[in-house]
């Protein structure tokens, strides 16, 4: 089990606390967007519909201003106060009777807050807020050529600020016609205008009936801003993004105002008669302002509910996992010792699930100590006899060397080697044959691979060298017995197949993760062949249970690989090859941590 798993109190905790956070949060969203949907779709009604009355009735005072020159230029009682040559009079008997006629035109409704008439010569005669007969030069009118321009048809002028109007109001909205005669040439201009406030009044009666209303925008068929018209510097602000939106040529639209931070709806109207262009916008977060006074509301609800889910899922799962923890606690506690001790029934249970585990729980560990009392006994047999099974496999074979050995130094008559000989073997027979123990210090094994390799050293003569070298820190290592002579045994067997002298060498070191120990010889090295042969023969000893058959002869590597995986385990080192120069080696040892600690270390 991995040591940062999960407890399952905790678990469960969690589990109830999702469920419950996920009906909330789904609730919350679902609600959210319905409701939200409800309001865009609301306000776009209401947007739209404000945008046609607010163009109705601006267009209504647009109109009145219109009907107002038409009737001046179709006028013939007007007309008929020109001089003979179709100029304007500028007496103050024509004065007063072109401003009675102007004021019947006029109407009583007053759609036009000033008239102006202008001739080509330059004379004015102006009625309404200001009435006077004045002298004008046309060239600083910057309307002037373009209405005579038109043949009769209106320019709509966009609003200005007017300094000799200033005592009665100072922005104003002109429309402009020319002015025939009763032969339809045309010999001057009228000018009617009304003050700004007059003509947007039904904006800011909206403005103000509302606490956050829409932003009223009116461009004219240029882009030019119509509404607002008092603004000091109207380029401070992008305003052209509303009339470039309504491009595009859908009434409703979403803007999104990367700078600010916040998306509007836009909504438009275009009005063929005037040419303008009108647009409401509103943000989008005034007018889901009254969801997200709810959603504070419904958040400290939930969070209320949240508080009173943690309480009700901690004492549930608390409740669930107490029994559980009291069986870990006995699991724990249990030892071979204590096994198929009797039920405890003081601890009182709370579900019949939970009652049921532990009755097979108890159950359970009868059987199971009656099982591993047999399993115990059984395992201790059998790697007692494996291990005194590979072991005794291993004094054939040397005896069958050593009597060799023997004989070469009896036909040559070397009494003193003989002696020696013998005295050692008969050491190393003590050594072989001693069954007290399955496992001796390595300092041990490495005095019987000395003797051995005497022994050896003795036979061949000069034509044998070897070293011995092998850490102090590693003498005290417990190791099977007979661990590393067949090893050297096979080593010089293979080794003196090329010319001698043959080298024999046993290292030993330790290293950061491992201790590990080389046996090397100077013969020619395993060839491919033997090396596939050896390893179809490991897989095949370690894919079958118990003891494989070994014959004395070409036992050793699969020997010793055996015992010394039987005794290491997962820690177990053990390889052969060839050297960079082609010589056999042969090295075995033990790793200090299991792989799987090595490989977390590493991580």
């Amino acid at each position: 089990m991995k040591k940062n798993s999960t407890p399952m109190q905790t678990k469960i905790f969690l589990a109830y606390l999702l469920v419950i956070a996920v009906i909330l949060v789904a609730f919350s969203l679902f609600f959210y967007n319905y409701v939200s949907k409800k309001l865009i779709q609301s306000e776009t009604e209401a947007l739209s519909e404000m945008n046609s009355t607010i163009r109705l009735q601006v267009e209504s005072a647009i109109q009145g201003m219109d009907t107002v020159s038409n009737n001046i230029n179709y006028s013939s009682l007007i007309k008929e106060k020109l001089n003979s040559d179709f100029s304007l009079d500028i007496t103050s008997d024509s004065l007063n009777a072109l401003s009675n006629l102007f004021s019947t035109v006029n109407g009583t409704d007053i759609r036009a807050d000033q008239i102006n008439l202008f001739d080509l010569e330059g004379n004015e005669v102006s009625y309404g807020l200001l009435t006077r007969i004045s002298k004008v030069d046309t060239d600083s009118l910057p309307w002037f050529d373009e209405v005579l321009n038109r043949s009769g048809s209106k320019l709509l002028g966009t609003p200005q600020y007017s300094e000799r109007m200033m005592n009665f109001y100072n922005w104003s909205i002109s429309l402009y016609r020319t002015f025939v005669n009763p032969y339809g040439r045309t010999i001057g201009a009228v000018e009617t205008s009304k003050s700004c406030k007059s003509i947007f009044q039904v904006i800011f009666k909206y403005q103000r009936q509302y606490e956050q209303p829409a932003d009223v925008y009116i461009f004219n068929q240029d882009g030019v801003l119509v509404y607002p018209y008092d603004l000091e510097y109207p380029e401070s602000k992008s305003y052209s993004r509303y009339f470039d939106a309504t491009l595009n040529q859908k009434n409703n639209l979403t803007l999104k105002d990367e700078g600010a931070g916040y998306t509007e709806l836009l909504n438009y109207s275009y009005s063929g008669y005037t040419g303008w262009t009108y647009i409401l916008v509103q943000k989008e977060s005034v007018i889901l302002q009254p969801i997200h006074t709810m959603l504070r509301l419904l958040l400290i609800v939930a969070g209320f509910l949240m508080f009173v889910a943690i309480f009700l899922s901690y004492t549930m799962s608390k409740k669930l996992v107490r029994p559980i923890k009291h069986l870990k606690h006995i699991i724990q506690d249990m030892e071979i010792g204590t096994l198929g001790e009797k039920e405890d029934t003081s601890y009182k249970l709370n579900t019949l699930e939970i009652e049921e585990l532990y009755q097979a729980f108890y159950h359970m560990s009868q059987r199971l100590k009656t099982s591993m009392n047999e399993l115990v006994e059984t395992r201790q047999q059998e790697v007692k006899s494996r291990s005194l099974a590979l072991q005794s496999q291993m004094n054939p074979h040397f005896y069958y060397n050593s009597l060799s050995s023997i004989i070469v130094l009896a036909e040559g008559e070397q009494s003193e080697e003989i002696i020696t000989m013998c005295r050692n073997l008969s050491q190393i027979m003590r050594y072989i044959t001693d069954s007290s123990s399955m496992t001796i210090e390595l300092r041990q094994e490495v005095d019987y691979v000395k003797r051995y390799l005497y022994c050896m050293k003795v036979r061949y003569q000069s034509s044998l060298n070897y070293t011995v070298d092998v850490d102090e820190s590693l003498l005290d290592t417990p190791v099977p017995r007979l661990l590393l002579q067949p090893l050297v045994e096979n080593a010089l067997k293979y080794g003196v197949n090329a010319l001698p002298p043959w080298n024999i060498s046993v290292v030993g070191r330790s290293y950061e993760d491992r201790w590990q120990i080389d046996i090397i010889d100077s013969g020619t090295g395993f060839t491919e062949e033997a090396i596939e042969k050896i390893n179809s023969r490991i897989a095949a000893a370690v894919s079958k249970p118990g003891m494989p058959e070994m014959h004395i002869d070409g036992m050793g590597l699969l020997n010793i690989y055996l015992r010394w995986r039987l005794y290491c385990g997962e820690r177990m080192l053990f390889t052969y090859g060839n050297t960079e120069d082609g010589h056999g080696k042969v090295s075995l040892g033990c790793y200090y941590q299991p792989p799987t600690e090595r490989l977390h270390k590493h991580l």
